[in-house]
């Protein structure tokens, strides 16, 4: 968007949390945004951000903020805030902090839109004590009356309408190819899982389950936590011999790895939408996953919490060691019931996390022409 005999204007992107599944979305809407705005893109650093920023783009410019010190939210909020100036289109926080930090940094500057994409709400988490879920949840319902919320998926959309009518959805979404032919090409059933060894994402139960399967080969691709994944390698006497992990790989051999195995399995206990799922449906890979509701917008035909476990078109949706190892069993067992699965991934996929249809909501949205409604 240029100004008439101008330059561009400026959107401003802000995540304290540039890492995995936020920096990739980061990344490719910034990406999208670039030919039409001036894009500025503030972040910190986490596990997980040294692989992302060793190809970011060299278009837009990328500001580091402080990750550390016991004023660094303030600090942040005060860099932000430095940056807006009137030719300033759009400011969007990403995450909780992130959020935070752009919309507290635009009040009284008059930016013509403010946007806030929660990307797994910290009031969700469970690896913190009640109490602070409930602050998380109250800071929320007061920053919500500042700007507009954009939700990453059906269950996050569901959540933020109960205290905010300024919100929309879009999607997060990848790039969909052809449909590979065929999948496990040495015909060895192998299960999956990537993301970060860590306690949202269920390590434990994963070694309860490949402890259940040993003939079954399980990989883990991502890096750890370490002290959480040695507390679990304690608790559970070792890991087993099917178990096997891979700390680091370049996203095109990942993309290879995940098409060559028969499922894709996510066990993780909260999520915002999950990008290593839709990736996985991308390549037409059937999931096996817990009931978490982001997880469930990632199955098919979507069903109520009360009614969510169980068989879908394209996996299953589990609640206990004992279902996951029965889902993966009946997958292994019945080779027609994993390609009808295969089938359904992809086909949700295309209609439903595809880039081409999300990359005009978020145009639309920075143009201030999209629908606040929203249904699956």
């Amino acid at each position: 968007m240029m100004a008439e005999n101008g330059p561009k204007k400026k959107v401003i992107q802000v995540t304290e949390c540039f890492a995995y599944g936020t920096a990739k979305s980061l990344k490719q809407l910034s990406g999208l945004l670039k030919d039409e705005y001036e894009i500025v893109v503030f972040y910190c650093r986490r596990d997980g951000t040294e692989s992302e920023i060793k190809d970011i783009d060299s278009d837009i410019t990328w500001v580091e903020m402080s990750s550390e010190g016991l004023f660094r939210h303030i600090a942040n909020i005060l860099k932000v805030r430095s940056f807006i100036d009137k030719n300033t289109h759009a400011i969007h926080g990403h995450s909780s902090y992130g959020g935070m930090y752009a919309r507290l940094a635009s009040i009284g500057k008059h930016v013509p839109y403010v946007f806030y994409s929660p990307r797994a709400y910290s009031f969700l988490r469970q690896d913190i004590n009640w109490v602070v879920r409930q602050v998380f949840l109250i800071v929320e319902i007061c920053l919500s009356v500042l700007g507009r919320t954009v939700s990453c998926g059906p269950a996050e959309f569901n959540i933020g309408k109960k205290f905010t009518k300024r919100i929309f959805n879009i999607n997060n979404a990848v790039v969909i190819k052809d449909r590979p032919s065929s999948h496990n090409n040495d015909d060895e059933f192998k299960v999956i899982s990537v993301g970060r060894i860590c306690h949202q994402k269920a390590f434990d139960t994963f070694v309860d389950v490949a402890k259940n399967l040993s003939e079954i080969k399980f990989t883990w691709i991502g890096s750890s936590d370490l002290d959480y994944r040695q507390s679990v390698i304690d608790k559970k006497g070792g890991l087993p011999d099917n178990i096997n992990i891979i700390e680091y790989m370049d996203q095109s051999d990942l993309f290879e790895e995940i098409s060559q195995s028969s499922l894709i399995f996510h066990p993780s206990r909260w999520e915002g939408l999950s990008r290593t799922l839709i990736e996985s449906l991308a390549l037409g890979i059937p999931i096996v996953t817990s009931t978490c509701q982001s997880n469930l917008d990632c199955l098919h035909p979507r069903r109520d919490a009360k009614d969510s476990r169980g068989e879908y078109d394209n996996g299953y949706a589990c609640k206990t060691v004992e279902e996951y190892v029965n889902a993966i069993k009946l997958m292994k067992d019945d080779p027609k019931r994993l390609a009808r699965m295969s089938q359904a991934s992809y086909t949700l996929a295309k209609r439903e996390f595809n880039v081409n249809v999300t990359n005009k909501r978020w145009l639309d949205l920075y143009k201030g022409e999209l629908n606040s409604e929203y249904t699956r």
